[in-house]
């Protein structure tokens, strides 16, 4: 029997098996395995709980569900007889009859039972565990088959055969991709100690009856087909059934593996496939390795691009705002400027590798008072400062600006009724540029107010 939980006057603790005294405290697991190692040691091997391997426990082909879930048929157990090596070192060969495989109690009580995989739990798994242990669940259709007669037509072997329902990603990734092919069956028997012989001769010291599932466990196949199987009461299973067929060896990955002469072929198939899915799958990774290079570069140089974007938009909230009113007062102060510049034949404009460039105001202005008051040094702002200049332009625009009011009146008395000029060819399209300049000069003060 194994330990379990159990609840005394509110308090949770443990006993051994279904009948034995329930201890609570810190030391209550242990009290209870203690008062279990007794009983053994007296002989007692009534209800023992077993788990163990059967050695055609394969997995069938599994059945995808459309929500991902994986349906597959399993053998959870077969009759014979079976070895175990108790911790004692003396060895028990217990009889699991096909009557008992065959009972109906002890295959309905298989229905619903959890699926686990890799490992055994270690323990029997009920609602305080199921959701943690379990992958799956046994269907609710187990039957028994009879696989052998004897003359009389009594079943001389026999096993359980059930459809596992594997749920969890866990459980449908390690069927599909880890290799667990192998069922071992987690499950309570009452042991009735009568030696006696087999039909087919063998010598048996015990009979496993009662058998009620609990659980059934998938692991992966061992090199040598079945595993050892452990049980709770520190027997160890020695010796399994084997399966009367031919076999073959095939080497794989440079070891030598026996297996059934009919499956040798299908299984060198697919370990050729495997091993041509392997190097497909190698392609596809460093190709994969490749394009991540390649897309990281890209992507550096597109953060690059952006870093360089940022800096530009930043450039431009630093800049200096556009200030509609300065370009009005500049417009304004050059339709001064500029008739009264043409007046005395000043330059206002000058040509720059072929390009026309405007002479800003204030050298505008210099150059004015220079040629009303015929004294350079204005020319010079170290040896005339901007109000001493300032001061002689409003003297020379008091003096000249009363027969030249603006540019458009400036035009229109330069020219004749009929729009021909009264002046030399060269001073009318000098008038003419002054002119188009003074235009563009106001359209483009409009266009940023």
């Amino acid at each position: 029997m194994p330990v379990q939980s159990c609840e005394i006057e509110g308090q949770t603790g443990f006993r051994w098996g279904d009948d034995g005294t329930c201890y609570v405290g810190a030391d209550a697991q242990e009290r209870a395995e203690e008062q279990g190692a007794a009983a053994h040691a007296a002989g007692y091997r009534d209800d023992a709980w077993v788990e163990r391997h059967d050695l055609l426990t394969t997995l069938g082909s599994p059945k995808r569900t459309p929500e991902g879930h994986l349906i597959v048929e399993a053998v959870l157990h077969r009759s014979g007889v079976f070895e175990y090596e108790r911790a004692d070192g003396v060895v028990v060969r217990e009889y699991c009859p096909p009557s008992e495989i065959l009972d109906a109690q002890s295959i309905e009580s298989a229905i619903g039972k959890a699926v686990t995989i890799h490992t055994h739990p270690g323990t029997m798994i009920d609602a305080s565990n199921a959701r943690s242990l379990s992958v799956g669940m046994i269907g609710t259709d187990p039957r028994g088959e009879v696989l052998r007669r004897d003359g009389a037509g009594s079943a001389t072997d026999a096993r359980v055969v059930a459809r596992l329902v594997i749920q969890d990603a866990q459980g449908v990734a390690a069927i599909d991709r880890s290799g667990l092919r192998q069922i071992s069956p987690g499950k309570r028997v009452q042991i009735d100690n009568t030696p006696g012989t087999t039909p087919s001769g063998e010598r048996y010291d015990a009979v496993q009856r009662s058998i009620r599932y609990n659980h059934v466990t998938i692991l992966k196949r061992g090199r040598q087909g079945a595993e050892v199987a452990l049980r709770a009461d520190a027997a160890r299973q020695r010796n399994q059934p084997e399966e009367h067929m031919e076999t073959t060896t095939i080497r794989i990955d440079g070891v030598d593996v026996v297996v059934a002469s009919t499956s040798a072929g299908a299984l060198q198939k697919v370990i050729a496939s495997s091993a041509e899915r392997v190097d497909l799958l190698t392609g596809e990774r460093d190709a994969a390795q490749s394009n991540s290079t390649e897309l990281q570069t890209k992507l550096d140089a597109l953060v690059g691009e952006r870093d360089a974007l940022v800096a530009k938009f930043d450039a431009i909230d630093e800049a200096p705002r556009f200030d509609s009113a300065a370009v009005r007062e500049y417009v304004a102060e050059r339709n001064e400027l500029v008739p009264l510049a043409v007046k005395l034949d000043v330059e206002h404009e000058q040509r720059n590798d072929g390009a026309v460039e405007m002479i800003d105001n204030a050298a505008l202005r210099r150059a004015i008072v220079v040629a009303y008051t015929r004294d350079d040094s204005y020319s010079d702002s170290e040896q005339r400062s901007d109000a001493a200049v300032e001061g002689a332009y409003s003297v020379v625009k008091s003096s000249v600006a009363g027969s030249v009011h603006s540019l458009r009146q400036l035009g229109r008395s330069m020219r004749n009724d009929d729009g021909s000029p009264k002046v030399s060819d060269s001073f009318a399209t000098r008038m003419d540029k002054a002119r188009a300049t003074y235009l563009g000069n106001m359209r483009t003060a409009r266009q940023g107010e």
